[in-house]
């Protein structure tokens, strides 16, 4: 395109260079005679007078004008050419690839307000002096919660206006054998795809212990898919969220988060364990290693800031309300880097 209107811009120039007659040119001035510019076109070979020296494109909007002024000497003017092309700018939305990562242990089926199992304690805003009332529900739980924020992310995520594509896959992880990939890649700028994603996160059920390592292999297995291959490594996320302590190779979680940050991003939240610790290594004269969760995910498996910078990529959430915030920071700092991309032409 840019091409294209240098190049009718040049045609244009070149069009104008004949377009003024001036007077006067064959014969000298006489007493008070000053040298004049009539503006005009040559029609079919024909000169015809009039215009105002320029002229303007229909279709690419260029214009050129000439502009002429005598000077002292006679039969010598001062000639101007100008070009005027519009200048037009539009934003581009980029792809983008998506893994959500999502704990389905037994604890999220906790309260996600006073993290009791069965019955809320004493002063949690859902407690209720009868036995059955004060049951913990569906609503109430923390994987509710989870699924809420996760379809939530889904819907701020998409760009159904845009030909580029956001891709998404979610991961439900619990003990080895209960994690898998429930979601494969899909673009859920498609509104059938999306509410297809929507609706199996919503039918997640709870399983057996907390392995983290497992969900961060399985997402590295989905980042390494050649349904993504054209998603540059920039616009590469992962999102992992987990109510509490991995049970079961820890130190492994570590490494698989270090081989993820290769090639993405990872975000963690920490959901309802912010005071639980996790520990590894020791034995055989080893001192091992021990951390409250959220220094383990906010050191060990979360991307890490810039130096001197303000991004943030661990978040810490106690209640489905603080867990609904973290995930709009993190869904605004994906999709600020997505559609900033601005074209210009020319």
């Amino acid at each position: 395109m840019k091409k294209a209107k240098r190049a009718l811009a040049l045609a244009l120039v070149f069009a104008l260079v004949a377009s003024f007659c001036v007077t006067g040119a064959a014969a000298a001035l006489g007493p008070g005679e000053q040298q004049t510019v009539v503006n005009g076109q040559y029609v079919d070979s024909q000169w015809q007078q009039g215009g105002n020296g320029s002229y303007t494109d229909s279709t690419s909007g260029v214009k050129v004008s000439k502009t002429a002024t005598a000077t002292s000497a006679e039969n010598q003017y001062e000639v101007t050419l100008e070009v005027e092309v519009p200048v037009t700018t539009s934003t581009k939305s980029a792809s983008a690839a998506t893994v959500l990562v999502i704990d389905r242990s037994y604890s999220m089926e906790y309260c996600e307000k006073c993290g009791e199992s069965y019955q809320h304690e004493l002063g949690c805003d859902y407690y209720h002096h009868d036995y059955w009332e004060n049951m913990v529900i569906t609503e109430q739980t923390r994987l509710h919660a989870a699924q809420q924020a996760a379809c939530t992310f889904l819907d701020n995520y998409r760009d159904e206006t845009s030909t580029a594509p956001r891709h998404v896959a979610v991961v439900a992880f619990a003990g080895r054998n209960n994690t898998s990939t429930v979601v494969d890649w899909v673009n859920v700028n498609d509104a059938q795809k999306l509410q297809d994603a929507k609706n199996t996160i919503n039918n997640l059920g709870v399983r057996s212990s907390t392995n983290l390592n497992a969900g961060l292999e399985e997402a590295e297995d989905l980042l390494n898919n050649n349904a993504i291959r054209d998603v540059p490594s920039g616009n590469r996320y992962v999102i992992a969220l987990t109510d509490g302590a991995p049970t079961t190779e820890e130190a492994n979680a570590i490494e698989t988060a270090s081989d993820i940050k290769n090639s993405a991003t990872i975000y963690t939240v920490c959901f309802g364990a912010s005071d639980e610790k996790v520990s590894w290594g020791g034995g055989w004269g080893s001192q091992g290693y021990e951390m409250y969760v959220s220094e383990y995910l906010s050191n060990r498996i979360a991307t890490q800031p810039s130096l001197g910078s303000d991004e943030q990529f661990a978040f810490d959430a106690d209640n489905a309300q603080e867990l609904y915030d973290a995930f709009d920071q993190l869904t605004q700092s994906i999709t600020e880097g997505l559609t900033g991309l601005t074209v210009t032409d020319p």
